[in-house]
């Protein structure tokens, strides 16, 4: 276990490497519906509830203190799994 707990780069090194190793291309969504006060929203549905316009949240949370540390909206994908 001592040999998995050395660190030898930065996490911010670490993901960019992840990134650079699995380039991920945007997927691209086509909708029938498109917001006129917010284009860049999808529409989508989520376990059977009606479709509807929105975005995906997707938070960092800090377990230790229970402090969201980051939060980004992105568009909804059409499965979960896609992101």
């Amino acid at each position: 276990m001592a040999e998995a707990a050395q660190v030898h780069y930065t996490v911010r090194r670490y993901l960019k490497e992840v990134e650079e190793q699995n380039p991920v291309e945007e997927p691209v969504h086509e909708q029938d519906q498109v917001s006129t006060t917010d284009p860049d929203s999808t529409y989508a549905t989520k376990g059977g509830t009606p479709a509807r316009l929105g975005y995906y949240d997707n938070y960092l949370v800090d377990n230790d203190s229970c402090v969201i540390v980051g939060v980004q909206a992105t568009e909804m994908p059409v499965l979960r799994g896609s992101l």
